[in-house]
């Protein structure tokens, strides 16, 4: 099994430290840091999601591979910045007041995290039209 099909199989199975050492022995072998996220970290959370829509596994066991993946990402995060991976657009994340749980915007946050986007998380939204008035946060591309 190659190396990026290690990472992605380590990243279902929720072995965060497998992931980071295996993200490490990708780079140490001159693999790319978009291919790495692309072809290791997306592909193995493509098949969580997979997995997810037709309930095979469920919120925790998403979680856990999300947890494996940012493992991989803090290892690969200096890297592609180091390539010169620029931000495309911005994204204001928030949960609304009232939401018991925010395990949502986490997993859209960490999505977003390796992506080419600049966005601010907020913790929690009470007031959406009041937030969304003020200019640091008006010209964002995406409410979620």
């Amino acid at each position: 099994m190659d190396i990026l099909s290690q990472i992605s199989e380590s990243l279902q199975k929720g072995s965060a430290k497998l992931v980071a050492a295996k993200t490490t022995e990708a780079l140490e072998e001159s693999i790319s840091p978009s291919t790495i996220l692309n072809d290791g970290l997306l592909a193995g959370m493509s098949v969580i999601g997979k997995k997810f829509k037709n309930n095979e596994v469920y919120v925790p066991e998403v979680l856990i591979a999300a947890r494996a993946m940012h493992a991989g990402l803090n290892v690969l995060k200096p890297k592609l910045i180091e390539t010169g991976v620029k931000p495309i657009g911005k994204v204001i994340l928030g949960t609304v007041k009232g939401d018991l749980h925010d395990i949502g915007k986490n997993l859209v946050n960490g999505g977003y995290s390796i992506t080419k986007t600049n966005y601010p998380s907020l913790a929690r939204i009470c007031l959406i039209g009041k937030n969304l008035n003020t200019e640091n946060l008006r010209q964002k591309l995406l409410l979620g």
